[in-house]
Parts: C-alpha cells; sequence; structure tokens
C-alpha cells in the first residue's frame, strides 16, 4: 500500500473573487505550520447565470404552469459586483450563459495541494480561511468565502397573468446584488501573493478589519441589529485597545464606564487630548446615532434610528454613507491608538 504524499483539495465559494482584467496568477509554493503547501491559479467552474439557489428552467416551468405553452425568453439571470481598475465600482448582469468569456475574471474555486501525513485536512482549511480573510481585507471584496443567497436574492421570475394561473407575458428574469463599496477594489497579483505569504506566516488581518467586513457584510442583508451590536463592540475594542497600550483604566477616564460617547469625548481628551465631536463632529453624530441603536437592539427592541437630529429608518441612510461613516470612526480611532 502506497502512503499518500499529500492531499489537493477544491474550495467553492459563492461569492466571487474578482480579479483584475490583466492579472496573471501563477502556481505559489510555501510553507503552513511544517508542512508545503501550493496553491494553483484559482478557476471558475460555474456559469455565468449560476445563483445559490435552485436553477430555473423551461421543464420547472411546465411543471409549475401545467398547459400553458413553453416558456420563452431568457429565465435566468445573476448579479455580480463588478471592479475595474479606474472605474467606480457597479454591478455586471449575466443574461445567459453562452459568453461566459465575460466573467473570466469572477473566480469562483481554489485548488490546494497540502502536503504531510498528519492533519493535512485540518490544516489546508485552516489556511485557506487566513488566505480569503486576507483577500476580503486587502481587496475590499468583503462577500469573498460568504454565502451570497441573501444578496442576490430568491425570486427568479416575474410574469404578467390575464386571470387564475394564465400566464399572459414572457417571464423577466430578476436578481438583486449590493453594489460594492467605494473602497473595494480588483485583487491584483500583487494582492494575492501578499495574502498567500501571510497566511503561510499565520499572520491575521486586524480584528477590526475583518470585524469591518462583516458588518457590511450584516448591512447588505438588512439586518440591522446584528450590524449596529457588531459595530459599536468594535468601537468598544478599538477603545480598549487604545487603554491597554497607556496602561489606563476606563474608571481613570472619569466619564462613568459604560457610556462610548463620553470616553471618546472628554474622556479622551483628557487623556489624549483628542475628542471626536471637536474634531469630526458628522462621525460623533454618526456613532451617538448607533449607540443609541444599539441600545435598543441589545435589548431586543426595535430600532429606533436618530441621526443629525432626525428621526428615520436606518435603510434610508445610503449604503455607502454608512459604510463611510463607520470606516471613517475605524480610522480615527486607529489614529489615537497610534499616537497613543
Amino acid at each position: 500500500m502506497i502512503t499518500p504524499a499529500g492531499e489537493l483539495s477544491i474550495f467553492s465559494f459563492s461569492g466571487a473573487m474578482i480579479l483584475d482584467e490583466a492579472a496573471e496568477i501563477f502556481r505559489m509554493v510555501g510553507n503552513y505550520r511544517g508542512h508545503k503547501v501550493a496553491l494553483q491559479p484559482p478557476v471558475r467552474i460555474a456559469k455565468p447565470t449560476w445563483r445559490p439557489i435552485p436553477q430555473f428552467d423551461s421543464e420547472s416551468f411546465a411543471n409549475i404552469f401545467v398547459g400553458s405553452p413553453p416558456m420563452s425568453g431568457p429565465f435566468k439571470m445573476a448579479a455580480l459586483p463588478n471592479l475595474v481598475l479606474g472605474q467606480a465600482p457597479s454591478i455586471k448582469l449575466a443574461f445567459g450563459d453562452e459568453d461566459a468569456g465575460q466573467f473570466s475574471r469572477f473566480k469562483d474555486t481554489l485548488i490546494v495541494e497540502f502536503y504531510g501525513s498528519q492533519s493535512t485536512e485540518v490544516n489546508c482549511e485552516n489556511f485557506v480561511s487566513a488566505f480569503t480573510d486576507w483577500l476580503r481585507v486587502k481587496s475590499g471584496q468583503w462577500w469573498i468565502g460568504v454565502p451570497a443567497e441573501g444578496l442576490t436574492g430568491n425570486k427568479h421570475l416575474l410574469f404578467q397573468m390575464s386571470g387564475d394561473q394564465n400566464v399572459e407575458s414572457a417571464p423577466i428574469a430578476t436578481v438583486r446584488q449590493i453594489t460594492p463599496p467605494q473602497t473595494a477594489k480588483s485583487i491584483s497579483p500583487e494582492v494575492w501573493s501578499e495574502s498567500f505569504l501571510l497566511a503561510c506566516k499565520e499572520e491575521w488581518p486586524a480584528e477590526h478589519e475583518l470585524t469591518f467586513c462583516e458588518i457590511q457584510h450584516q448591512y447588505s442583508l438588512k439586518n440591522w441589529p446584528t450590524c449596529i451590536i457588531l459595530m459599536c463592540s468594535m468601537w468598544e475594542r478599538q477603545r480598549d485597545k487604545i487603554l491597554k497600550a497607556r496602561n489606563i483604566s476606563i474608571k481613570s477616564l472619569n466619564v462613568g464606564e459604560t457610556n462610548l460617547l463620553k470616553h471618546i469625548t472628554a474622556g479622551f481628551e483628557k487623556k489624549f487630548g483628542r475628542n471626536l465631536s471637536k474634531e469630526k463632529h458628522s462621525l460623533y453624530e454618526f456613532m451617538k446615532a448607533c449607540w443609541a441603536a444599539r441600545g435598543h437592539a441589545a435589548h431586543g427592541k426595535n430600532i429606533i434610528w436618530i441621526y443629525q437630529g432626525k428621526k428615520s429608518k436606518i435603510e434610508d441612510l445610503p449604503p455607502e454613507e454608512f459604510h463611510f461613516m463607520c470606516r471613517s470612526i475605524i480610522d480615527w480611532l486607529e489614529g489615537v491608538f497610534a499616537n497613543s
């Protein structure tokens, strides 16, 4: 019996990894936890119109609308986030599976060679997890490695009807997708290789960077309570990191121990000469709205969103403004940490 030298594993993701148009990715070889690991160039195995729900076709139509004429027209459509160097993020629609070449840079599958005789499967999965985390953070493509059904929706088709189950029109394919944030970019060969090397070193992105990716994911799913709680908890952990770096207790801020708003204004001004409200009042107003909403969400109540003195629905805030404000507060806190 021949003892295997290693294992080849294939990982596929519903959220595509979007490469630079001219990116040429080569096989990379490294060492992870004493094991030789090789990452082959990524590939795409899904058809352009693939979605993470059961596929709809003419046979499905005949089973649902018995006795109706055969379905004609496009009945499959997919939407993918589109990132092109030098252009604003957008959405790319696929209306058929014929022109797969248009989607060649939308990769969905990793092929990993892992060599060694002990615990190769677990080590390989841990390596891939670290690698995709770095890709998410470095590219801003937060959807890499997360389920995409909630992003593209569950609705297949729309028909016009003249009566009880009398389909009158050709099907209208429907799909939804969230436009990528302005900070997202396509993956260059440099980002690909850097992510590989960092994963090999067992290094992980900063906690606040990974949490920011997850916040964007939850926002896209309209899961507002989780989104708000994650965001406020992340800011609290950043505050704690700042205080720990200077061996300062929350109590010594003399503004109470539970109110983050007081900590990053009067408390930080006293200890570091920094005050979010005075420096970036618009960011403070956003944090204030989030902090109040967190109180409702943490106690299982409906979120009340009061932003800049106006009561509204949190979903009425443009996604790009939500992402910008959240990111800007992260960066402000990291700036305080760097100079604390």
